[in-house]
């Protein structure tokens, strides 16, 4: 949370600093778990996250990823910038979110 605004630093598949897995599905099926698991805390769901931030290991993940956010958030989807660029050594994917108190 920052003030009443529910915001995210970049949620990973990492554990005690290592990948959880090599495979780009598991590791986006963990982090999307991650963001509910947070959401959930504060009592919120996907329903209430208004932005993303969707970091690629490369772009050739972006319709796999696409498949998994489509699956896991409901129109009206939230904004999302997407963009590869470098991430922690084995991470293939990173999602950061802001949600909206209702």
């Amino acid at each position: 949370m920052h003030g009443k605004t529910p915001v995210s630093s970049g949620i990973t598949a990492v554990t005690d600093g290592t990948a959880e897995s090599r495979d780009f599905d598991e590791q986006t099926t963990t982090v999307l778990q991650r963001i509910s698991e947070l959401l959930q805390a504060e009592q919120l769901g996907v329903e209430d996250v208004v932005s993303t931030q969707v970091f690629l290991s490369t772009m050739d993940y972006f319709d796999r990823m696409n498949h998994h956010y489509a699956a896991h958030f409901r129109p009206p989807y939230p904004a999302r910038a997407s963009t590869a660029n470098g991430l922690y050594p084995g991470v293939l994917i990173e999602i950061a979110f802001i949600a909206e108190l209702r």
